[in-house]
């Protein structure tokens, strides 16, 4: 995912400083961007999906299997944000 020459882009081909990244049950690896977004990059696939904008980075990422929710916490702001399964 991304590439590896530390650049950052507004399309999603290039991360900057990922913080933490996840992969899911559905072969689907998130990663949370020091940008404040994260990023959803199915299987093969270079350029993510962003799937939510935030006022502060990810910094880690777990998800429950039992729920399908994914969480994300915030350790600048101290909250943790919960991602539907849906």
């Amino acid at each position: 995912a991304g590439a590896c020459n530390g650049s950052a882009s507004t399309n999603g081909t290039l991360l900057n400083a990922p913080s933490d990244v996840l992969l899911l049950p559905n072969q689907t690896m998130v990663v949370g961007n020091y940008d404040g977004r994260l990023f959803a990059f199915s299987l093969g696939n270079r350029t993510g999906q962003t799937l939510a904008s935030f006022s502060s980075w990810p910094s880690f990422l777990y998800f429950d299997n039992r729920t399908s929710e994914l969480y994300v916490t915030f350790m600048d702001m101290h909250y943790v944000y919960i991602y539907p399964s849906n």
